[in-house]
């Protein structure tokens, strides 16, 4: 399997988000390109370093689709 370097980022967490006082836990988070060998498809993997907080694999294109939803969301006023 071949491997981008790392890039690294401090998250805070939530179990739920309909819960407004639901405990938060910040973590590191390790993103990273991956390639299985033999494959041409290159996947996006997140994951926390620690534990199972954060853990997301998507390919590239839903990567630029989510980017694409989150920038909206957070150029939207807050409420």
């Amino acid at each position: 399997m071949h491997q981008s370097p790392p890039e690294y980022a401090a998250l805070v967490t939530s179990p739920r988000s309909d819960e407004p006082y639901a405990a938060t836990v910040a973590v590191s988070a390790v993103g990273r390109l991956v390639q299985r060998i033999g494959s041409r498809e290159v996947w996006v993997e997140v994951t926390g370093e620690e534990g199972r907080e954060v853990r997301i694999v998507v390919t590239t294109e839903s990567a630029r689709r989510l980017l694409t939803v989150l920038e909206a969301l957070l150029a939207l006023p807050p409420s």
